[in-house]
């Protein structure tokens, strides 16, 4: 039986300015029976160089070269080859406090977890992080005995971000569970809602024990926060079919999903194209109801029940390509406005 107790995924593309600190703050762990499975990306950089360097230094690490698919593709790649008891993920342009492992191992092994959940801290200072990054990696103490759906849906400090969450691989591996590839935006909370329902207790507790960098030039992050509605909408749509396909839900699981994907979808999806939304939302509506919308649908709150309306009047309602997009420029202080207006019109 294997002696290492986590086995540390780290995924890496094209991070050599960051990934020195990122492995030098896991291989100074307190907890010392760790394996840290490196997933060189198809980096076009040094990072693969450095990654050998480190791996010829410390036998603990183990690196794997894939061609460019993702960063669900490489978390993949690592759980494929890891041999812990229990596996962590860290991401290569962040690092951890030295008693990060032992701190959520020993709190998984005492409280017979097979989840635990810390907290975190954010940099740089600036530009600051939106209020909601603090409140999600500030976590109170608690315990599930049972899985409970409000870790998921309702609890704002338990989801996502599956770097500061300690899994038991066998719950993992017992039940085939990988990372949905073709989900590129919000996969970590896909991941959790597959595993969560499965765990027999889950742990939060409150050390902020991970050094999140939620901003860096060129780094995804920073792709995500450009990224406009249109596409988020779009990536929302897959994530939250991905999650219903998944779903297997438990008594009063599939309300709070309700309460909490039709809101959280709403706002980017009303900014997606006419006839790209129309199948989305046809295809949503449908999974919605196979989970149960209409039986539940009277104890949302009006404002969601008209959240979802839309995206079922947008499923039915037929779509008319427009055969020429006219862009006009708009002055405060035109008096001819309305009249040109009124002319392209007709």
């Amino acid at each position: 039986m294997s002696n290492i107790k986590v086995s540390v995924c780290v995924p890496v593309f094209n991070v050599e300015d960051t990934i020195e600190k990122c492995l030098d703050s896991i291989l100074q762990q307190t907890l010392t029976d760790v394996e840290i499975i490196c997933v060189d990306d198809g980096s076009t950089d040094d990072s693969l160089k450095i990654l050998n360097k480190y791996a010829q230094k410390d036998s603990r690490i183990i690196v794997v070269h894939k061609e460019n698919g993702g960063l669900p593709t490489a978390r993949n790649a690592a759980l494929d080859v890891a041999s812990g008891e229990f596996v962590g993920f860290v991401d290569s342009d962040d690092y951890i406090e030295s008693n990060m492992y032992e701190k959520l191992y020993e709190t998984a092994i005492s409280n017979k977890s097979d989840v635990v959940v810390c907290g975190a801290n954010i940099y740089p200072e600036s530009p600051r992080a939106s209020q909601w990054y603090y409140d999600t990696l500030s976590p109170s103490d608690r315990t599930y005995e049972k899985y409970n759906p409000e870790v998921l849906y309702s609890c704002v400090d338990t989801s996502p971000f599956l770097w500061r969450t300690l899994i038991k691989r066998s719950l993992i591996e017992d039940n085939n569970l990988r990372l949905d590839e073709t989900i590129t935006l919000g996969e970590d909370k896909a991941f959790q809602a597959k595993v969560y329902p499965l765990a027999n207790k889950i742990s939060v507790i409150s050390d902020k024990l991970y050094n999140y960098c939620w901003f860096r030039t060129g780094s995804m992050m920073e792709r995500d926060t450009r990224t406009v509605s249109d596409k988020k909408g779009r990536l929302h749509a897959k994530l939250i079919l991905s999650m219903l396909q998944a779903a297997s839900f438990v008594d009063g699981e599939a309300l709070l999903f309700f309460k909490w994907s039709i809101p959280f979808l709403y706002s980017d999806f009303i900014t997606v194209s006419l006839t790209e939304k129309q199948k989305m939302a046809f295809d949503l509506v449908e999974a919605w109801n196979a989970a149960g919308y209409q039986k539940y649908k009277y104890e949302l709150d009006e404002w969601i029940r008209d959240e979802f309306d839309y995206f079922e009047s947008i499923s039915s309602q037929p779509v008319n390509k427009p055969k020429m997009s006219v862009v006009m420029l708009a002055k405060s202080n035109s008096s001819r406005f309305s009249e040109r207006l009124s002319n392209i019109r007709k």
